[in-house]
């Protein structure tokens, strides 16, 4: 039997316990729109650093309607940056936190859900408004890898002059047509986690994500997994979400998905 969870990434406000608004109304969402009417079981899942105090963890669930599995990643935010060489400016836009989040997003993520046959990714500021029937089984009838609300291009400059010839030095390629900035909105999605934990695949995505340029550059996870989607998939193995739609609320807008799978 598939083992199925929902996830995200969260930030701790050390005790601020009214900046966790969005969060709730995104954990009585998922309630609201899969857990309440769905015949299938799947575990919560909140990565958080050490700033997510045990008070805002009890706060946190005892405001949420299902049992959340709260897993500690600070190991995977320690790193030495000091000596990188970060445009200031650069580095004024996106901060060393917001760099290691997308290192986290892009790769460390599949060693802690590892247990898992799917992982439906929720950021912490997503509501959801409506949510495709069935979305965990549809993955394996459908024999789909990967479903986002809709494909999007990557608007970050710096990130488009130097990672997509670092990928294709990385990993051997011919060209750079994988990056076609036909990439998923990562901020709502679903995957099965066996792809991500091949031996070629996991290697390769370390290869782009655990060196300095990630940090330096500040490639997001958009573009990492966008790119090797585009490498290691068949157009038929992804697909859209059906019949959903989401409050974006970082970003002031609703998402909504396609009325087919089709995408290219």
């Amino acid at each position: 039997m598939n083992k199925f969870a929902v996830v995200g990434l969260v930030r701790g406000y050390e005790g601020n316990i009214e900046k966790y608004d969005s969060l709730l109304k995104r954990n009585k969402s998922i309630y609201e729109q899969i857990g309440k009417s769905s015949n299938f079981s799947y575990d919560m899942i909140l990565f958080h650093e050490s700033s997510l105090f045990d008070s805002d963890k009890r706060y946190i669930q005892s405001k949420s309607p299902e049992e959340i599995n709260f897993i500690n990643v600070d190991k995977s935010f320690e790193i030495n940056y000091s000596n990188l060489d970060i445009d200031n400016e650069e580095l004024k836009r996106f901060n060393i936190g917001y760099r290691m989040m997308c290192r986290f997003n892009s790769l460390y993520i599949w060693d802690f859900v590892s247990n898992y046959d799917y992982i439906l990714r929720v950021d912490e500021d997503v509501e959801f408004l409506k949510v495709e029937d069935n979305l965990f089984q549809n993955m394996e009838k459908n024999n789909k890898i990967f479903k986002s609300v809709k494909y999007i291009p990557e608007t970050h400059k710096i990130t488009n002059e130097t990672l997509p010839n670092y990928i294709k030095e990385q990993l051997n390629l011919n060209d750079i047509n994988f990056y076609n900035h036909k990439f998923p909105y990562t901020n709502v999605y679903i995957s099965s986690v066996k792809f991500w934990l091949k031996q070629n695949i996991n290697l390769n995505l370390k290869k782009v994500v655990e060196n300095e340029n990630q940090l330096i550059f500040r490639w997001g996870d958009l573009p990492i997994i966008g790119s090797f989607l585009n490498i290691y998939l068949k157009k038929e193995q992804f697909g859209y979400f059906m019949n959903t739609a989401y409050r974006h609320e970082s970003h002031n807008q609703i998402v909504k998905s396609k009325t087919k799978f089709k995408i290219w």
